[in-house]
């Protein structure tokens, strides 16, 4: 039986789940203030900058909100953690962070037409 029953898995995907719920709008209104910021500015190339920006921190924050949220499960079931454990937490984290890297090129620039 592996350490990690299919209950555990199931409880940690609803707690990504509640994880994102729950941040939905401080990552929202994170969002807007930064392009809002932007927009006083008056210079049109910060706003794109302020998406990426918020993006990005708001990628950081779900991961750690939902990593800590991960290992509080370990402790609160009382899952020792070893090798193996470690390891698949590590996979359950890994697909949190992995992205396909995929580019999408604007109309008219995939070559001549």
């Amino acid at each position: 039986m592996p350490p990690l029953t299919r209950e555990f898995l199931y409880h940690l995907g609803k707690l990504m789940r509640e994880t994102a719920e729950s941040l939905h709008k401080e990552l929202a209104d994170h969002t807007n203030e930064l392009v809002a910021a932007a927009r006083k500015t008056n210079n049109s190339a910060a706003i794109p900058v302020a998406y990426s920006k918020a993006s990005i921190d708001n990628f950081r924050t779900r991961v750690r909100a939902t990593t800590e949220k991960y290992l509080d499960a370990l402790e609160n079931c009382g899952i020792t953690v070893d090798g193996v454990v470690e390891r698949e937490m590590l996979q359950k984290i890994h697909r949190l962070t992995h992205t396909h890297g995929s580019l999408t090129l604007p109309p008219c620039s995939e070559g001549q037409t």
